[in-house]
């Protein structure tokens, strides 16, 4: 499901935490180890606590690209945030109902009072969120992105396409940013070297690269998604397994529906995870416009 098919998130996090519970619910995909599956979720939420633990929440960002693999990093962050009582809002709520809560927290002084010795006090201001911005993004991603900052509260920042490393850079001593959470996974581009912490390379703004879902396939990443009820972008649906720009990104062809010329199974159905890319290139889009041309033409002839 996507965002326009709902109008709030089931927030269903709790059983996962429960290991006897969580054993026991019917997998979407065979492909999955339950066992091993879990361990990667308890290490991935113990990954953004010890974050948490180790900065101020001003401190900490989130770097959103609108994919599949931030939305389920973002809604780790937001259950540890709830669930340490770093925020007190809720997924779906706007910002009225975000001021009520707030007036209503102030009147319970004893509950105040426990959230406070976890992290001070509570955070009314969104999680910082940078999100990197280019002419040629996908209307869809960007329109989506709005859609969680709203849905999750995040306190977004726009960096332009143009001078990366100067923008990023400006918004890092600015916001006296420390670390960034990064939605990153061993077979993404230039991520072998990475660990759950790891600082920026060199020649780029200086802070704690923080990478809870590393260890995570893609296969698990949907896994997740299904279960938890989590919102994504409507590419996916079309059949996008990997989103770039729009001018390096098309449906992944091995999604293609027999006897179908542009129809694709949804993402979460591909067999080979290897294949996650395959949708993405450098001059791909010319070729698969240019393909797609060529089998219009063709049925139109044995018409």
């Amino acid at each position: 499901m996507t965002v326009s098919e709902r109008e709030s998130i089931k927030f269903n996090l709790d059983f996962i935490i429960d290991k006897e519970k969580f054993l026991k619910y019917e997998k979407h995909n065979n492909k999955i180890n339950k066992e091993e599956f879990y361990i990667k979720i308890i290490e991935s939420i113990e990954t953004i606590e010890c974050a948490f633990n180790k900065f101020e929440f001003q401190e900490i960002a989130l770097s959103f690209n609108g994919g599949k693999d931030c939305c389920v990093l973002l809604h780790l962050i937001n259950y540890v945030l709830l669930k340490n009582g770093i925020i007190n809002s809720c997924i779906g709520n706007n910002n009225n109902n975000n001021n009520n809560n707030n007036n209503n927290n102030n009147n319970n002084n004893n509950n105040n009072n426990n959230n406070n010795n976890n992290n001070n006090k509570i955070n009314r201001n969104g999680l910082k969120t940078i999100y990197f911005q280019t002419p040629d993004s996908f209307i869809q991603v960007n329109e989506f992105t709005e859609t969680c900052s709203l849905m999750y509260n995040l306190n977004l920042m726009g960096v332009s396409s143009i001078g990366i490393k100067e923008g990023l850079e400006k918004i890092i001593k600015r916001e006296n940013i420390k670390a960034v959470f990064i939605g990153i996974r061993f077979g993404d581009p230039n991520s072998l070297h990475l660990e759950k912490f790891s600082f920026t390379d060199p020649g780029w703004p200086h802070f704690l690269r923080v990478n809870p879902i590393l260890n995570w396939n893609y296969h698990e990443i949907w896994e997740f998604i299904e279960i938890c009820n989590i919102p994504y972008c409507q590419l996916y649906d079309q059949g996008y397994t990997s989103i770039g720009q729009q001018h390096d990104t098309i449906p992944n062809p091995d999604l293609l529906i027999p006897s179908t010329i542009d129809q694709y199974y949804h993402a979460n159905q591909l067999e080979n995870a290897e294949n996650e890319r395959k949708g993405r290139g450098k001059n791909i889009k010319q070729i698969y416009q240019q393909q797609l041309l060529e089998k219009q033409q063709k049925l139109q002839q044995n018409e």
